[in-house]
């Protein structure tokens, strides 16, 4: 993943079922329907989701 206004890269393991919603990287955790919002700027998880899926 990479700030294309910066030129620089953000995080390099993001997956491809991952998506940037601002500046949240939202990505599966698990395998149990869970999705967890990465914070880019402190690399930090902030919220997770439960999509009930799993």
């Amino acid at each position: 993943m990479a700030d294309v206004d910066a030129g620089r890269i953000l995080d390099a393991k993001a997956v491809a079922q991952s998506v940037l919603w601002g500046s949240t990287l939202w990505a599966p955790e698990g395998d149990k329907g869970v999705v967890a919002g990465t914070e880019l700027r402190t690399g930090q998880v902030t919220q997770r989701v439960d999509l009930g899926s799993g």
